[in-house]
């Protein structure tokens, strides 16, 4: 619905968060409106700091960079990227 927030939540292995220290992870979604309209969203994630704590459950800091947006069209059946920035 209009204005609602939802949550994504990633799991991982203690491997995964180990290895990935201070890398950067980078992510896109393709989203779609009620007017079938699609947006791209990219961004990176960088995990500043990870510790796992005594109850051997992690705790990090991530840090989100080079956020973009794009807009995308549907001609037929084939979804275009539109090149402007939103």
């Amino acid at each position: 619905m209009a204005g609602e927030s939802k949550e994504i939540v990633f799991i991982a292995d203690d491997k995964m968060l180990e290895k990935h220290w201070a890398e950067r992870i980078s992510m896109s979604f393709i989203l779609e409106n009620h007017f079938m309209q699609r947006f791209k969203e990219t961004f990176d994630i960088v995990f500043m700091w990870i510790k796992k704590d005594d109850d051997l459950s992690w705790k990090c800091f991530l840090n989100f960079q080079n956020f973009r947006i794009f807009r995308f069209e549907y001609h037929g059946d084939n979804c275009i990227e539109v090149e402007e920035d939103l």
